[in-house]
């Protein structure tokens, strides 16, 4: 059973390393304003249906955007945001919100890999408010995510969609956040169709662009540990090929 699970694994690992485009730093797009670009297809929504952004190697597409006032308490930003292609109407049904969905935890690069190493008390919230009104309060953190969605907005007359949300970084042990780069899972959802596959945000605060793609690089390639099982996988397929291949004594 160990064996089978290892080489599903392994042969998992590979198909979407393989199947996910290399994209050179200057590819990447995380200027000031950007947009989670999406439309309805199938009755199922699409995110980045034009395939402009970079591929993650477990197969999520990747967004990037930079936190405002970066090295300081609380750093923010409203990108990106959420859209349908310009110029693309009769997308939405009326009267319905498109919802955000959060999946998982916070992650962080270290400066030589992803995960929850160097993580403390940080705490990356996704938040809707009008007036006096929070429609949307998801906190992520190293141990997982609280809240699971909210309503990013409703479409607008025409049936299209625009609207932004505000990302903000807190460290909950007191202090500044550290300088680093961040990313969550999420996906977008509406009541009138399937929710879009999940994809990931990463947020850059204070890292030096080259440094910051070079992490968002680094979630494009599979860990060590990652080409190790592979290679496990791969290595215990060909023993039993050797094996089914022995001459039968008679």
């Amino acid at each position: 059973m160990f064996r089978t699970s290892l080489i599903a694994a392994a042969f998992a690992a590979a198909s979407l390393s393989l199947s996910a485009p290399v994209f050179a730093a200057d590819d990447h797009d995380h200027s000031g304003h950007s947009d989670i670009e999406f439309t309805l297809d199938g009755g199922r929504l699409v995110v980045d249906p034009e395939n402009e952004k970079p591929v993650s190697y477990t197969g999520l597409k990747i967004f990037e955007t930079d936190f405002d006032f970066p090295g300081t308490e609380s750093p923010s930003t409203g990108n990106p945001g959420f859209a349908t292609l310009e110029g693309e109407t009769d997308v939405l049904p009326l009267g319905q919100s498109v919802l955000f969905r959060a999946f998982g935890s916070l992650s962080f690069w270290n400066g030589t890999s992803w995960g929850q190493v160097g993580l403390d008390g940080e705490t990356l919230v996704a938040e809707r408010r009008a007036g006096r009104n929070t429609f949307i309060s998801l906190a992520f953190d190293k141990d997982g995510v609280t809240g699971t969605e909210g309503p990013i907005g409703l479409p607008l007359g025409d049936g299209s969609f625009h609207s932004h949300i505000t990302f903000f970084l807190e460290d909950m042990v007191g202090g500044t956040p550290a300088i680093g780069a961040y990313a969550i899972t999420a996906a977008i959802d509406h009541g009138a169709a399937e929710m879009s596959d999940r994809f990931l945000i990463v947020f850059n605060n204070g890292m030096e662009h080259e440094a910051f793609e070079g992490a968002v690089g680094a979630l494009m390639v599979p860990e060590p540990g990652t080409w190790a099982l592979m290679g496990a996988g791969l290595a215990l397929v060909a023993v039993g090929a050797r094996r089914r291949s022995r001459p039968v004594a008679v």
